[in-house]
């Protein structure tokens, strides 16, 4: 879940610049996507009560003004003092949601997806640090009982976890195991929405079926997420071979810019 809201405040920051560059109005863009996320989020609600898309799209506007017109520097403390603060206070909650926004959108500000791409060893040494930070947290979860999500050093847990994890991907995708990497997530990336949607509706009837909701056991859990990321991927990747955007990427893509966006994919020369 930090993953998932450090990645919509990047988003925020890339429409924005694209906006910029295309001549347009930053604000009318970036403000039409939002509300058409929260138009998805009410939607995919109907067949899956938790999904936070609708609390992205609020959060999303009420940062807008801070991620467009605040110099990154500040974005990027408010980011980080209002991440830090709410899960001292909480732990995992929405309210991280704000913070982490910010800290997205700084991410782009200062450049960090395009050092991503490169990572030096500062990150390995990150990624030493946030795995010993990880461990400790992951020892000191175990103590509190009840569900790690919900509870307070449960969620701190995670926001470490999620900070190693994005650490190691990057690490990962600039050695050897780059090209299987890139070929198995870069559909899911480029469908994400999609998928995202699409996965419920697959899951929530499975889950049903075999009374999750009752159950402990997060095996059967983990098999079907890793059956249905293997099934998405690979009819992403049919999909993208004849198509630009994924269906929900499409009509988003259409509202943010408030024209009819051309989604098939243009035919080879001599095809």
């Amino acid at each position: 879940m930090p993953i998932f809201a450090l990645m919509f405040g990047m988003s925020l920051r890339f429409v924005s610049d694209s906006a910029l560059r295309r001549g347009r109005s930053p604000w009318k863009a970036v403000g039409r996507r939002m509300i058409a996320l929260l138009a998805i989020g009410l939607l995919h609600s109907l067949v899956y009560p938790g999904e936070v898309l609708k609390e992205y799209a609020v959060a999303g506007l009420l940062m807008l003004p801070i991620a467009l017109k605040a110099p990154r520097l500040l974005v990027a403390a408010l980011g980080v003092v209002g991440t830090m603060a709410s899960y001292a206070w909480a732990g995992s909650n929405m309210i991280n949601v704000p913070g982490l926004f910010l800290l997205g959108a700084a991410a782009v500000a200062y450049g960090l997806p395009a050092y991503l791409e490169h990572p030096g060893r500062r990150l390995l040494a990150a990624a030493v640090a946030l795995a010993v930070a990880t461990v400790l947290a992951l020892i000191a979860q175990t103590h509190e009982g009840g569900g790690p999500r919900f509870g307070y050093v449960g969620g701190i847990a995670g926001g470490v976890q999620a900070m190693l994890y994005i650490c190691l991907m990057a690490l990962a995708c600039s050695c050897r195991i780059r090209k299987p990497l890139i070929a198995f997530f870069e559909p899911l990336g480029r469908t994400a929405l999609t998928c995202y949607a699409s996965a419920s509706l697959i899951v929530a009837p499975i889950g049903l079926a075999l009374h999750w909701k009752d159950s402990r056991d997060v095996a059967p859990l983990l098999a079907v997420a890793a059956l249905v990321l293997v099934v998405q991927s690979t009819a992403a990747r049919l999909w993208l071979k004849h198509f630009r955007y994924g269906l929900l990427e499409w009509a988003w893509r259409c509202l943010t810019w408030w024209t009819l966006v051309d989604i098939r994919r243009p035919a080879a020369a001599g095809g």
